[in-house]
């Protein structure tokens, strides 16, 4: 009876679940009033209320079996993101740059381990390369967050994370070396990576031949939760038959979503996800906070300080040297080696594996949970520290200022689009085509590609940052136009313009009534609602279909125009007798 009751419910119940939702209705929006990470939030909620806070929950391996699918569904929305082609382009810093970062640095703890504290040859190995690993879920979560995830270091941090999960694969297969020492190491790692590349290939090939047809199939039935189960079971399906093959479920899931990504089918299957994956990854940060024992830092607080601090400045040196090594620009190699330096997930997996099996002394895997920890909590505050150190480098920001100054320094009287991507190009072409100079910023290097090869002024560089504004004379312009689709990133660069530039006039693209009221609090000269135009067309074809004449229709949408117009641009109003607004803006 008891085993039944193990399988039914395997160590949590409606207490644990109902505490769960209070420390995150009460702490996360908290933390974010704050100005802080959620992901810091839920740190907190788990800290409260494991065995190590105040014992609200002492059994956390339920919530651990939970919070493990929160990673799933995470690496199979990226696999979503992406494409093949994507990640064709990106195998240089996935197999150069992340194989490297994962050698160098899971050698270099390995023999600080090993001749610095005395740990045994096997047990340095392995706590090398748990502590070499970076936390997937945590720093993709923070890129989604600020919406980096697009930027040079946030796909340079992506193909690490990458390679990481990929080299998981081999320490797991070192454990069970250890256990067996009659095995041959080579031999162990030979079958395993056999294993992997037969299944990938396998489910690659079984993906591609099956899975858009059985969505097509469903698709048919018009039945919305068979479509969101069968998003399920693509990706739990996936991941377990990669879990079968010895390699990890968030492998899998990544499959899975890399071949629903060029598919007619991708956006619902995102939208179906993303409840789970948002609700799953907070039970995910929630559990891990839960593993920190209080009593252990307060014991060896002088030790644990010194590894924590130790961890992340010799991790981020490492890789710091490395991007430097592969030509990266200061400003990336800087902000993905901070944003690199913490423990990650794995380690806890690897470790909890470890301790049982007696590689890893018990009183050892103890302190290493709790710098890992501490490191998950203190990345919030590297990643805010470099971004505000690189927002003062004066001589490199992912491109050189120096270079973007000389190339620009004929301009004036000009505009300065900040986003390029569906607004931000429609507005560059209209310039274009009335013969006014602009200048346009983009992070993401691919939108930056398609607007050059169109021969169009289009830069690289974070719109949020005087330095690039300044380099790309905004103090000549005569207005700016922002169009980023990212609530906090349009924030943040109206607020620098209106410190660094109070005169020149700033026209933002909102989301919504908020957004705009928001906006024009904090410095915005005119907004405009995104949904404005499409819903004075779409009124427009209702009212045709209504019987009214086209040239009413037109009449009606233009006085509703204006008196919007009023509304958002009171300073472009202007009356019958007086000049044309577009000629004003021309």
């Amino acid at each position: 009876m008891e085993e039944i009751q193990q399988i039914v419910n395997p160590g949590i119940n409606l207490h644990d679940v109902l505490f769960f939702l209070i420390a995150t209705v009460i702490i996360v929006p908290l933390f974010r009033r704050l100005r802080l990470s959620s992901i810091l939030g839920y740190l907190v909620a788990g800290a409260a209320l494991g065995p190590y806070g105040f014992q609200i929950i002492d059994d956390v391996v339920g919530s651990n079996l939970i919070a493990e699918f929160g990673v799933v569904f995470l690496m199979f929305t990226i696999g979503l993101e992406l494409s093949f082609n994507r990640l064709k382009t990106m195998r240089r810093n996935v197999f150069g740059l992340g194989s490297a970062q994962v050698v160098v640095t899971s050698s270099t703890i390995a023999a600080l381990a090993h001749y610095g504290f005395g740990q045994s040859m096997a047990a340095s190995m392995l706590i090398g390369g748990a502590l070499a690993l970076s936390s997937t879920a945590f720093v993709l979560q923070l890129l989604h967050e600020r919406a980096e995830l697009a930027t040079v270091f946030g796909q340079a941090a992506f193909a690490i994370l990458l390679f990481q999960d990929l080299a998981v694969v081999p320490m797991v297969a070192l454990t069970a070396t250890d256990v067996h020492p009659d095995v041959s190491l080579v031999e162990v790692l030979a079958v395993t990576f056999l294993k992997a590349i037969v299944a990938l290939g396998f489910i690659l090939f079984l993906g591609h031949k099956l899975l858009r047809p059985v969505f097509h199939i469903v698709t048919k039935s018009r039945s919305p939760e068979v479509f969101t189960s069968l998003t399920l079971l693509s990706v739990l399906g996936i991941g377990y038959l990669t879990s079968a093959a010895g390699l990890s479920m968030e492998l899998g899931a990544f499959l899975a979503g890399l071949l629903l990504s060029e598919s007619e089918y991708r956006h619902q299957v995102e939208a179906d996800i993303h409840p789970f994956r948002g609700l799953l990854l907070g039970l995910f940060f929630i559990s891990v906070g839960m593993k920190i024992n209080f009593g252990l830092l307060f014991e060896f607080a002088d030790l644990i300080l010194i590894l924590v601090l130790g961890l992340m400045v010799l991790k981020s040196l490492i890789l710091f040297g490395l991007m430097k090594a592969f030509h990266f620009e200061t400003f990336p190699s800087l902000r993905t080696a901070l944003l690199l330096s913490q423990g990650g997930e794995f380690a806890f997996v690897l470790l909890n594996q470890a301790v049982p099996h007696g590689i890893v002394p018990t009183e050892v895997g103890q302190v290493l949970f709790v710098v890992v920890a501490l490191s998950l909590a203190l990345t919030p505050f590297l990643v805010t520290l470099a971004w505000y150190l690189t927002g003062r480098l004066n001589h490199s920001l992912n491109t050189r200022l120096d270079w973007l100054a000389e190339k620009t320094e004929t301009l004036s009287n000009h505009v300065v689009i900040a986003g390029f991507g569906r607004v931000g190009r429609a507005v560059g072409q209209l310039l274009m085509s009335q013969s006014v100079p602009f200048v346009a910023l983009e992070i993401d290097p691919s939108r930056v590609a398609q607007g050059r090869s169109k021969s169009m002024p289009v830069y690289y560089g974070d719109a949020s940052l005087a330095e690039v504004l300044r380099a790309v004379g905004t103090k000549r312009a005569r207005a700016v136009v922002i169009t980023m689709g990212h609530a906090k990133s349009v924030a943040r660069a109206v607020t620098t313009i209106r410190l660094v530039f109070p005169a020149i006039p700033v026209y933002v693209r909102a989301r919504d009534g908020a957004h705009v009221r928001e906006l024009q609090h904090i410095g915005a000269t005119a907004t405009v609602p995104e949904t404005l135009e499409a819903s004075l067309q779409l009124g427009a074809a209702v009212l045709a279909a209504c019987g009214k004449g086209k040239d009413e229709v037109a009449s009606i949408i233009n006085d509703f125009r204006r008196e919007l117009t009023m509304d958002h641009f009171p300073e472009l109003s202007v009356e019958p007798e007086t000049e044309d607004v577009s000629e004003r803006l021309i």
